[in-house]
């Protein structure tokens, strides 16, 4: 046991130097790879220190160079200017602003509207995205008074992913606070239409 303890210690040694040489012949060296540039994840919106450390504070995460999201009026979308996925503004304009389950979510989704037959509903990532954890009730758009989205309601909106373990079950957004939750999909929830991502 203290032999491969010996012999442990000395690999660790080799490679925390860096570059090790074994009789001349092998040459080991540490490579440490940065992961390729992707942008990086968004700002979560949070401005409000409570606690020196906290995200408040520190603000990690991508900037966005000019407004985070741009509305368009005409159509009722808005695009997310750091994702570039379009969203449907206002459902109720769309035709579906009630409720649904999970299956109907997902057919209520696949919808032509504005001119594009694309829509679908979100997965758990792209609905996350849009959540303001400065904002609540609803915990959407941006810290001024002139957020374009309206008309959300603080209540859950499904998610087109499923659980992984729990194949009953699906991954919802609640709106009121951004937490992220899932249910059986016979829960009725609100939906997002968006199109776009890769």
């Amino acid at each position: 046991m203290r032999i491969i303890m010996k012999i442990l210690l000395l690999i660790v040694f080799f490679f925390a130097s860096g570059t090790a040489s074994f009789a001349g012949s092998v040459q080991l060296t540490t490579i440490v790879s940065k992961p390729a540039d992707s942008g990086g994840l968004p700002k979560t919106g949070q401005t409000i220190l409570c606690q020196t450390g906290d995200d408040g504070d520190l603000k990690k995460g991508r900037p966005l160079s000019g407004p985070h999201y741009t509305a368009d009026n005409v159509n009722n979308t808005i695009t997310d200017n750091g994702t570039g996925l379009m969203w449907i503004n206002n459902t109720s304009l769309a035709g579906v602003s009630g409720t649904y389950s999970w299956p109907g979510a997902i057919a209520a989704c696949t919808l032509t509207y504005a001119g594009c037959s694309n829509w679908r509903l979100p997965n758990i990532k792209e609905l996350r995205s849009i959540v303001n954890y400065e904002m609540a009730n609803p915990a959407i758009g941006e810290s001024t008074s002139q957020s374009p989205w309206v008309n959300t309601d603080p209540g859950y909106y499904w998610s087109s992913t499923s659980h992984g373990w729990f194949t009953q079950m699906a991954w919802f957004v609640n709106f009121s606070d951004g937490s992220i939750m899932y249910a059986g999909y016979g829960l009725a929830c609100r939906i997002r239409p968006v199109r776009g991502g890769g």
